[in-house]
């Protein structure tokens, strides 16, 4: 790569120094990554791999104290998906588990986009209402929480796309 870099620019005594410099630090930086990749994999092999399926049973929505709701979707999960597709860019493997999973983080996208446009809408119309329109619309609001109850307490991540689709639907 840095070959072709090289063609870009005009033959100059600067380049000689950036190419020997270069060559130098490339071993450097290889060991780096190599090491950094061997400790990660070691920590996910550990600590998240043996879990992800107990992380994506969690239900889609969480209560919040204020009554309002959250998505629930596991944090590291979520940073799993950035970190194997980082590794893929630098040609490394991540574990088989973490690689299945990161294969279908466009399916988790997706149903995270449309369980945040449910938390945003049901969030909305909560905050926009104060103590006495609450009291006023309260059989508005119970529908409301029928509605999403289910993704409180039995929707998952894992549940298949015909009930999730049911849920959003709602």
């Amino acid at each position: 790569k840095l070959e072709v870099a090289c063609k870009l620019f005009p033959a100059v005594a600067e380049l000689d120094e950036l190419k020997a410099s270069f060559e130098q630090a490339l071993p450097a930086i290889e060991k780096y990554i190599k090491t950094t990749h061997e400790q990660w994999s070691e920590y996910v092999e550990a600590r998240i791999e043996p879990t992800i399926a107990q992380r994506l049973d969690a239900r889609l929505l969480a209560a919040e104290e204020d009554g309002g709701i959250s998505m629930n979707f596991d944090k590291e999960l979520m940073g799993l998906f950035t970190e194997v597709g980082l590794w893929e860019r630098l040609q490394k493997q991540a574990p088989y588990k973490c690689a299945e999973l990161a294969s279908q983080r466009e399916k988790y996208r997706l149903l995270r986009e449309n369980v945040l446009q449910v938390v945003s809408d049901y969030n909305g119309i909560l905050g926009m209402l104060d103590g006495n329109e609450r009291a006023l619309f309260a059989d508005r609001i119970r529908y409301l929480d029928k509605k999403i109850a289910p993704g409180l307490q039995k929707v998952s991540w894992t549940s298949s796309k015909s009930i999730q689709d049911m849920f959003m639907a709602d």
